[in-house]
C-alpha cells in the first residue's frame, strides 16, 4: 500500500509538471496558425492518458481493499464456522449419548415382545398343522370304512339277489362312483 501511495504521489509530480510544459507549449503553438490543430490533439491525448491513470488507481485501490476485506471476512467465518461446528458435535454427542440407552431400551422391549408373539404364532401354527393332519387321516379312516361297509352290503345284496340285472347295473354305477 506505500509502495502505491508513492506511485500515487510520483504521478501527480510528474502530472503537474506535463500539464504547465503542455500549456507553455500550447502558448508558443497558438502563435503559430497551423500548429494549433496538432496541439489540441495532444492535449486531448494527454487527458485521455490522464483519466486512464485515474481510473486504473481507483480500480486498482478499490480492489486492494475489497481485497483485504474480503480476506477478513472469509477468514472471521472460517473461525466462526469452525467454533459452531464444535459445538454441534458437542451437543450431538450429549444428546446421543443421554438417548442412545433410552432408545435402546425401547427398542430391546419392542423386540422381546414382536418375539413372544411370533413364537406363540409359530407355537399355533404347529398346532393347527397337527390337528389337520389328524383330521385328515380320521377322514381318511372314516371313508375307508364306510367304502369297506359298503362294499360288504353290496356282497350281501349280490349273494341275495344274483339273478336281477337291475341290481348289477346299480352296483356297477355305485363302484364307478367310488
Amino acid at each position: 500500500m506505500n509502495q502505491i501511495k508513492s506511485e500515487k504521489k510520483s504521478y501527480k509530480i510528474l502530472d503537474k509538471k506535463t500539464e504547465k510544459n503542455i500549456k507553455k507549449i500550447a502558448k508558443n503553438f497558438c502563435l503559430i496558425k497551423n500548429s494549433a490543430k496538432v496541439f489540441n490533439i495532444l492535449l486531448a491525448y494527454h487527458e485521455k492518458k490522464l483519466q486512464k491513470k485515474r481510473y486504473d488507481y481507483i480500480i486498482r485501490d478499490t480492489y486492494f481493499k475489497k481485497r483485504k476485506l474480503i480476506l477478513i471476512f472469509n477468514s472471521w467465518r472460517n473461525v466462526a464456522n469452525s467454533a459452531i461446528k464444535i459445538r454441534i458435535k458437542t451437543k450431538y454427542s450429549k444428546y446421543y449419548n443421554e438417548n442412545y440407552t433410552e432408545i435402546k431400551k425401547k427398542s430391546n422391549n419392542e423386540i422381546s415382545r414382536l418375539q413372544s408373539i411370533l413364537e406363540k404364532l409359530q407355537l399355533d401354527i404347529q398346532s393347527e398343522i397337527t390337528q389337520r393332519d389328524s383330521l385328515s387321516k380320521m377322514y381318511d379312516i372314516s371313508i375307508n370304512k364306510g367304502v369297506d361297509v359298503f362294499i360288504k352290503e353290496t356282497n350281501n345284496i349280490i349273494e341275495f339277489d344274483a339273478s336281477s340285472k337291475i341290481d348289477n347295473y346299480f352296483l356297477l354305477f355305485i363302484i364307478a362312483l367310488i
